[in-house]
């Protein structure tokens, strides 16, 4: 039977584990962005990326040696090619096929020493490869993104019968390779993907891209002085890499991760503003463990959508258009009101969070519009000077006595600038509508796929800002006390807040790779795949 064909690897996110003893090593993947890729010789297992030849019969194998010898021997007159023929099929029916086999397999092992081998697997949370290859969690896991045109060549390890793997060494998949990608069964744990580069590339060493790299993963028993030297080098790097570690949860029996980086914030173009640890201390910060406890998935995901949207908003851009400065912004601003967000659900404020939810979800709508429809740009710009007349017009009309403070060129321009667009924004009895756009929010979220995220949150979010009577009632927990609103901290709305917030983040980091055609560190269908493990079967949950 013919070895299976290797297919590419379709997980997001590919892992490699690795042990303390050559720190070296992981320096130069962080600052030199190289992977080293061992031979086949320095695997784990002697028989890894080996075939198992099948003993040939005396015809094959006299076929098979003779093939070799005449095209090692390209000038050799017919008449020597006759005699040589003649003495090889002889030594083969004097020795016998099965004699001759084990010397058969070690010239085509000698071979096949040469290709290099890249092995990761599909998991960072397999506590067998913590154990096997980091060291007993003392090592580290290296998180790839599965792009770009090193990682097209992943490719998934098929598991197979020890029996299946033999072949006859005449098999077309040897010389394709086929059999760097299959492995014994007994290793099907492993879930292993591999990157193999021919024995005819001559190289030890490959360039990546750093966008690439996305994390690094410290094992739960790492030395602090390992922690240290891996945080030091993770900041220097360029860009600066996110570190996280590893503990055991021990209601899940399962692995999770924890943030560890020193620092509470994301440089963005040399400043510091959105946290990547989505910490917090308020009103209630013990209550914070409670919170953390009942989402325990959310906050494990979180960082990875802050850090790429921070990477987008904080990249360069040589000459950036008017509507492409505007979504940088609009991107910095759904980070910063999603820290404010997650501020109030760790203090258990989850009716304040759900305020919050409206301004990261009309933020993040906004700069979504503004990208499908271009045209829509400069009625956005424009409508400032709405604004700006409104404000004026109450001032003369509530505290004229504050005129006087104004610059009367400044007045002007409001005035000047007012008249240039009202135009744009009368409606036919020439009332000024309420917004820049013709289209109210919630036609403007069905239009950019928002549908889910307004019905979500608006309903919630606007009781709580115009406190209804309906949003009145939301306050209250009647088991408590019927007459007064019940007093934080609190559960409530924190889950709605939280995932309707990461709702709209996600999308904003896809607003934004759009925007500028760049790819994030963490990719749009990674983060989709976050948003789905933090939040799926949670409503169960917190009920």
């Amino acid at each position: 039977m013919p070895l299976p064909i290797p297919l590419k690897s379709t997980a997001s996110l590919l892992y490699k584990y690795s042990g303390p003893a050559n720190l070296g090593w992981l320096k130069g993947i962080l600052h030199q962005h190289e992977i080293y890729l061992p031979n086949l010789s320095q695997l784990n297992d002697d028989n890894d990326g080996l075939p198992r030849l099948a003993v040939q019969s005396e015809q094959e194998m006299a076929d098979f040696l003779w093939s070799k010898f005449v095209r090692a021997h390209p000038n050799m007159s017919l008449e020597d090619l006759q005699h040589q023929e003649l003495v090889l099929r002889f030594n083969v029916r004097l020795h016998g096929p099965s004699a001759l086999h084990p010397s058969l397999v070690g010239l085509l092992d000698d071979q096949l020493k040469d290709f290099r081998v890249y092995s990761m697997t599909k998991r960072y949370d397999m506590g067998n490869l913590w154990a096997l290859y980091a060291d007993g969690h003392r090592g580290y896991c290296l998180e790839f993104q599965n792009v770009g045109p090193l990682f097209e060549n992943a490719k998934d390890v098929n598991y197979l019968e020890l029996k299946d793997m033999e072949i006859p060494i005449t098999d077309p998949s040897i010389s394709q390779g086929h059999f760097l990608f299959c492995k014994t069964r007994e290793w099907s744990c492993e879930e292993e993907v591999r990157l193999v580069l021919s024995r005819t590339d001559g190289r030890s060493k490959i360039p990546i891209n750093p966008a690439w790299l996305t994390r690094i993963i410290l094992g739960k028993a790492m030395s602090e002085e390992n922690k240290s030297t891996i945080r030091a080098w993770a900041k220097e790097r360029q860009p600066e890499l996110t570190v996280v570690t590893t503990y055991y949860d021990p209601t899940q029996r399962a692995i999770r991760l924890r943030e560890e980086e020193p620092q509470n914030s994301i440089a963005i173009g040399g400043k510091r503003f959105m946290t990547n640890q989505f910490g917090s201390s308020f009103g209630n910060p013990d209550f914070g463990k409670d919170v953390r406890s009942a989402f325990p998935k959310v906050f494990e995901v979180l960082p990875r959508v802050a850090s790429a949207l921070s990477d987008l908003t904080g990249r360069a851009h040589p000459n950036p258009e008017p509507n492409q400065r505007i979504t940088v912004n609009l991107g910095l601003l759904v980070g910063i009101s999603m820290f404010e967000l997650v501020t109030l659900a760790e203090n258990g404020f989850g009716q304040g969070a759900m305020k919050i939810a409206r301004t990261v979800m009309e933020t993040a709508i906004n700069a979504e519009y503004l990208r499908q429809f271009p045209s829509e740009f400069d009625n956005y710009v424009d409508w400032y000077f709405v604004e700006k007349y409104k404000e004026l017009s109450y001032v003369k009309e509530h505290i004229p006595h504050l005129l006087p403070s104004i610059d009367p060129e400044a007045i002007a321009s409001i005035e000047k600038g007012f008249e240039e667009v009202k135009a744009s924004f009368q409606k036919q009895n020439g009332d000024l509508r309420s917004s820049w756009c013709s289209l109210n929010l919630a036609d403007r979220a069905v239009k950019t796929g928002f549908a889910d995220a307004y019905k979500l949150i608006n309903p919630l979010s606007s009781v709580f800002i115009h406190a209804t009577v309906g949003g009145l009632a939301r306050h209250f927990d009647t088991g408590k006390d019927e007459d007064r609103i019940s007093i934080p901290p609190s559960l409530k709305y924190c889950k709605e807040a939280l995932s309707g917030g990461h709702m709209c983040m996600c999308k904003m980091v896809e607003t934004v790779a759009k925007t500028f055609d760049w790819t994030p560190v963490h990719s749009i269908e990674s983060l989709a795949q976050d948003f789905s493990y933090a939040w799926a079967n949670q409503e169960e949950k917190t009920k």
